[in-house]
């Protein structure tokens, strides 16, 4: 399998903590040919929990005067639970496990082969704590892929980006998610404010983001400069989620210029755990402005091989005409 190595280690980590009981049964058997049926497995344990822990919440079972449910079927269940006092611990170690469940399939067709560093203690347990709490699909989502992250770099989340995503409500989470299409290398550019509109993206918007901290810059914007990555001549490859630009001209000193938003450390962070789209219009948009300061602009696929390598294919030449 190929991000077996990655897996290994990721339940190392979690096992030495005692963090994920519920699934420690059948984490082994995820390693071998019958990694499906054992999903399935765990998945129905972790429905039919929920149902009876909704069930015990609304007064329909009742516990017995140890803290126990009076049923033989979630027996199995309680013996993967060190306190079964009180239905509220069912319900969190519900929630990272399927946390858990969502990290490894992050990982499982990962190649990247596990690093020396191991996850920060104080890390690993914030985590535990806050994904515990989190019981809707979306945000168990974004706590797995914040685990798998952390696992493959650690150190690439603060806890300031884990107390963020905390307290983050739905309607800020879409607005986020609604701007991270016009990611450029960390950058929104700010000259395609008609485009941005266009997807329901206002100025409003933008300067509630820069009070969240994902954004700064809304009021004045900010010059970037793009210089070569090469000496012989310039050459520069500028990502957007899965596309990028691969900009080229003779003369190795050029620069490229726009005028953009700038995206924060926590921002970046943020987006880095979504899987988001590029907007067509908007990058051939930039294009046209590169093509302006006189350099020749491709367009191509971009697949991220770790944070700062990928690959750039089936690229296009784009020009004015576009």
């Amino acid at each position: 399998m190929l991000g077996e190595k990655l897996l290994i280690k990721m339940w190392k980590t979690l096992t030495e903590k005692g963090i994920g009981s519920l699934l420690k049964p059948w984490h082994k058997a995820r390693m071998s040919k019958v990694e499906l049926e054992a999903k399935k497995n765990e998945i129905i344990v972790l429905a039919d929990a929920e149902r009876q822990a909704q069930d015990i919440k609304n007064g329909l079972i009742k516990l017995d005067n140890y803290g126990q449910l009076n049923l033989t079927n979630i027996d199995e269940l309680h013996s993967h639970i060190e306190s079964t006092k009180k239905i509220e611990n069912i319900k969190k170690e519900i929630n990272v496990s399927k946390a858990i469940l969502y990290a490894e399939d992050e990982l499982k067709y990962d190649d990247q082969e596990p690093p020396q560093e191991n996850i920060n203690e104080d890390w690993i347990y914030k985590w535990k704590n806050n994904a515990s709490e989190t019981s809707t699909e979306e945000l168990q989502q974004i706590w797995g892929r914040l685990l798998a992250g952390e696992l493959k770099s650690p150190g690439k989340y603060s806890l300031r980006t884990m107390e963020f995503l905390k307290n983050i409500s739905q309607e800020e989470a879409l607005l986020i998610e609604k701007v991270a299409k016009f990611n450029l290398d960390g950058c929104i550019s700010k000259n395609e404010k008609e485009i941005l509109e266009k997807n329901n993206v206002s100025f409003s918007d933008l300067l509630f983001l820069e009070e969240l901290g994902i954004l700064y810059g809304i009021a004045t914007g900010l010059n970037i400069n793009y210089s070569s990555n090469i000496k012989e001549s310039y050459q520069k490859l500028i990502s957007s989620n899965d596309k990028a630009f691969l900009l080229t001209h003779q003369d190795s000193t050029k620069i490229a210029t726009l005028n953009m938003y700038g995206i924060s450390k926590l921002g970046i962070e943020v987006l880095s755990l979504g899987h988001f789209n590029h907007n067509e219009e908007y990058l051939i948009s930039i294009a046209k402005q590169f093509i302006a300061q006189g350099f020749e602009v491709k367009l191509g696929d971009w697949k991220p091989v770790n944070d700062t390598q990928g690959i750039f294919s089936n690229e296009i030449q784009i020009n004015i005409e576009n």
